[in-house]
């Protein structure tokens, strides 16, 4: 007998998929092999955790509410995975690379995350690259439509550029309130983003990240005034340089992600 399930947090952001149909498209969204490792962000009352389970697979969830415990526990007693656990922790403080060498496979990441935690989560992503082959997130519509929007657009923002340069991105469909309990006050969005395996080696995520930030922060202004003034990039430097010269009249949403790439090129050579 399944034991009631906790109810749900409004400070932990808790909203349950409570739709069979749509978590059985997630999980199909992930394509699983064989000896797949599959990392859950926020088992909970274990909607995904129950599909994931009767597949041959590393499954790995984690999970912040300890009051699921009970719960997670009965879906791991009747698991046909491979290995299963479920660490009651915040995804945000794994350590992804021991779970890797211990499986030796990189990771496919799910998981219905919480609205206020959705760019950590990503970002922890984006730096952790090396370590993952691909995530399918269900996040608010909002955000995943910055994830995938086109320069010049309203949406087009950090996480566009960020995203759009590491991974391969798409939109796969959206998720009414109807389908989650509480029923949440936005449409909620799947996402699909596989690591760009040509950038996992990128050496200047770093500074690419700041200019990004740096440049989306004051994204009315044209780079010259939000961005190459605080660089020290002066006239002298814009007269010799032709792609310099050409950006430093534009605003930070007028470049696609290859330009900001290029810029951090800049950055180095005149730093």
């Amino acid at each position: 007998m399944i034991s009631a399930p906790p109810t749900p947090k409004k400070s932990l952001g808790q909203n349950f998929l409570v739709d069979f149909n749509i978590a059985r498209k997630i999980i199909n969204s992930l394509e699983l092999n064989e000896n797949d490792f599959v990392l859950e962000i926020g088992p909970g009352k274990g909607i995904l955790t129950r599909i994931l389970s009767t597949f041959p697979i590393n499954y790995l969830g984690v999970e912040i509410d300890k009051t699921f415990q009970n719960l997670l526990k009965e879906i791991e007693s009747k698991t046909k995975n491979k290995y299963h656990n479920v660490l009651f922790q915040d995804y945000l403080l794994i350590n992804e690379g021991e779970w890797c060498e211990k499986f030796s496979q990189n990771i496919k990441l799910i998981g219905n995350i919480p609205y206020y935690l959705t760019s950590p989560i990503l970002f922890k992503f984006l730096e952790q690259r090396r370590y993952y082959e691909k995530a399918v997130l269900m996040m608010q519509k909002e955000v995943a439509n910055r994830i995938v929007a086109k320069p010049r657009t309203k949406e087009y923002g950090i996480l566009s550029v960020l995203i759009q340069i590491f991974t391969h991105s798409e939109k796969l469909f959206d998720v009414p309130p109807s389908c989650f309990f509480p029923a949440p006050k936005v449409f909620s969005s799947v996402i699909e983003m596989g690591i760009n395996k040509d950038m996992v080696d990128y050496e200047n995520y770093q500074l690419l990240k700041l200019l990004v930030k740096t440049a989306f922060n004051r994204r009315r202004k044209v780079l010259l005034n939000s961005l190459f003034r605080r660089l020290k990039i002066n006239e002298k430097i814009l007269s010799k340089d032709e792609f310099l010269y050409g950006v430093a009249s534009k605003r930070a949403e007028e470049l696609d992600p290859a330009d900001f790439l290029k810029l951090v090129d800049k950055i180095k050579l005149y730093s």
